[in-house]
């Protein structure tokens, strides 16, 4: 399985990334993963060569065979004395781990907690999520971004999602294994319940809900066998297009990188947290702004920085989902009622057009500095849910980040102002329902705006 080109040209870029400390002082290696087959080998590889800690966050894991390779790994990275932590958030529809799966990585090794623990409310509108999306190893190496786990990241699936991570050694990595310890401390509580019968919106979404009705013991060997299975099944992973840029590893001076990340136990309006770091990025803007990101439901502080920046003549680009491939249409109307504005200011709008979903979130600033990361430019990233994203001022890099962004942007529309109104009649390629649903979302917005 691990014999492919792909996969051989991933294991060379390891080798030189395990180089680079040593070669290069005061340098790390950075790699932007554009391609779904190379983020997941990479994660996989990473796994493998693991001796000491292997630290893992994402707001959403799944039980999909994508999501189980990775696990398989984890498991034998534990039987080998490799200390394994799981983190993600325990809100209805995000982890969607069975019990009994859970279960069975705890009986083997795997320490696991969860973020909020027994959700007892229904409305989950405007809740503060873990929304971090981190992979550490030996406190060396790092893989952050957009991509959560499961196959729907990875090019599997009938909707997929549209996705970027970046890999960085060096000091970087120190300081998210930092965060992460902070973060695993104040969730020590988070042990998951493992006896409480599964939600019915959660068991509908998982792809083996027979394992919660079975006897536990039996739930436990046929997670066992499914796992088994999947050591010699095909590849789960695959990328969207045949023509998937593959970016070059570059040296960059730590003095260039910053890992960005929220203040655990503290406001997300510190000055410290990721936020306000974002917010005086953009105030400095002086010739270009693109971003792109699945939601773009902006705060007053945000447009008020956009349109300083318009005045200013800076040139700014944003991508984001249009009505047909978002999964949220209350965030996507609060958007809508935006775009006019935008484009008056003569800010440039593209939609993404089809079923595939954006996810990715990316940041270039005057073509020098870029963001990776969780963050998404909505109301819930700037002010209650905790991120993380890798900094990079560097030409190369950021040049990278902008490809990946226009690549991504091919399969876009651009918005016009003088055609928004001919656009607004039919909103992409969406059935009437949707339509009328989404047209009387826009008119609620404002008055649930603080929650999108």
């Amino acid at each position: 399985m691990f014999g492919s080109r792909k996969c051989r040209f991933v294991s060379l870029i390891l080798a030189s990334c395990f180089l680079s400390i040593g070669a290069f002082a005061n340098a790390s290696t950075v790699k932007l993963l554009h391609s779904e087959v190379e983020a997941y080998s990479m994660r996989l590889e990473l796994i493998d060569s693991a001796q000491n800690n292997v630290d893992v966050s994402f707001y959403e894991i799944s039980d999909d065979n994508t999501s189980g390779r990775l696990l398989l790994a984890l498991l034998k990275a534990a039987q080998r004395g490799v200390v394994v932590r799981i983190l993600t958030d325990g809100h209805i529809g995000d982890n969607l781990m069975p019990k009994p799966l859970m279960h069975y990585l705890i009986e083997h090794g795997i320490l696991v907690r969860e973020r909020p623990v027994n959700v007892r409310y229904q409305v989950e509108l405007g809740r503060s999520r873990l929304h971090d999306k981190l992979l550490i190893v030996d406190r060396k190496y790092l893989i952050t971004g957009g991509r959560n786990l499961q196959q729907k990241y990875f090019g599997i699936g009938d909707r997929k999602c549209i996705d970027c991570d970046v890999y960085v050694d060096g000091q970087s990595a120190c300081n998210a294994a930092d965060y992460f310890e902070e973060r695993w401390n104040e969730l020590k509580s988070g042990q998951p319940e493992l006896c409480r019968a599964e939600a019915t919106r959660v068991a509908a979404l998982q792809k083996h809900p027979e394992w919660n009705a079975m006897p536990r013991a039996q739930a436990l060997e046929q997670i066992a066998i499914w796992l088994e299975t999947l050591a010699v099944g095909p590849f789960p992973a695959q990328d969207l297009c045949s023509s998937t840029i593959h970016y070059e590893a570059l040296e960059i001076d730590e003095s260039q990188l910053c890992f960005m990340h929220d203040c655990v136990g503290m406001s997300k309006r510190t000055d410290g947290a990721i936020a306000p770091q974002i917010m005086r990025l953009l105030k400095g803007a002086s010739h270009s702004i693109e971003i792109e990101t699945p939601y773009f439901a902006i705060s007053k502080d945000l447009k008020s920085i956009l349109q300083d920046a318009a005045r200013r003549g800076v040139h700014i680009r944003i991508l984001t989902n249009s009505l047909e491939s978002t999964n949220h249409f209350s965030v996507h109307a609060g958007f809508a009622n935006e775009r006019r504005w935008m484009l008056r200011a003569g800010i440039r709008i593209y939609e993404l057009q089809g079923r595939n979903m954006l996810h990715a979130k990316s940041m270039v600033i005057d073509g020098r500095i870029a963001m990776v990361g969780s963050y998404n430019f909505d109301r819930l990233s700037e002010s209650r849910n905790s991120e993380v994203a890798l900094l990079v001022t560097d030409f190369q890099f950021a040049r990278q980040v902008s490809t990946s962004i226009a690549t991504h942007r091919s399969q876009a529309t651009e918005l016009h102002l003088g055609d928004l109104f001919r656009y607004e009649l039919r909103e992409s390629n969406v059935s009437n329902s949707v339509l009328n649903r989404f047209r009387r979302l826009r008119i609620a917005a404002p008055l649930i705006e603080r929650y999108l």
